[in-house]
């Protein structure tokens, strides 16, 4: 289950009116299966136990790199319908604009989940690094090696 709720998409700026009928029917019914989605990905990414650590710091990267990326997501969902609605109006002038801020905070977006995924990863690769026994065998000989 996502750590981030569709309320706490809204609160980053976007507004269900950018998105179609079905958005602005239903945000939640929207913006929840995008949440969902992005949860997976960060979990396989991160594994369970990162993902599900009760460590403040560890959990607030998690709610953000998934808010992150969710924003990432709706920015191309939004690109995606202006460059529709660019293709059947041909209003070229202000829309280009549009697009390219929209790109721009994609891609700041991205940026700002991975630098999250990357504390993430570190923790994850630490905690894997300690836990559970490990096991290794020298062989050695008094003879010296046949040339």
């Amino acid at each position: 289950m996502s750590k981030n709720t569709p309320s706490d998409l809204l609160n980053e700026g976007f507004a269900s009116e950018q998105f179609g009928d079905a958005a602005v029917t239903n945000w939640s019914t929207y913006a929840q299966p995008l949440l969902d989605e992005v949860t997976i990905t960060i979990n396989e990414r991160i594994g369970d136990t990162v993902y599900a650590s009760i460590d403040t710091k560890t959990a607030n990267n998690v709610k953000l790199a998934e808010r992150y990326m969710a924003c990432a997501i709706l920015c191309t969902r939004r690109v995606n319908r202006l460059e529709a609605s660019l293709a059947q109006s041909r209003q070229s002038e202000g829309l280009a604009n549009l697009l390219g801020e929209l790109r721009r905070n994609q891609a700041n977006y991205t940026a700002m989940a991975e630098r999250c995924l990357a504390k993430l990863s570190a923790i994850s690769v630490a905690a894997e690094s300690t836990s559970g026994p490990a096991f290794g065998s020298a062989i050695s000989s008094h003879f010296e090696a046949a040339a």
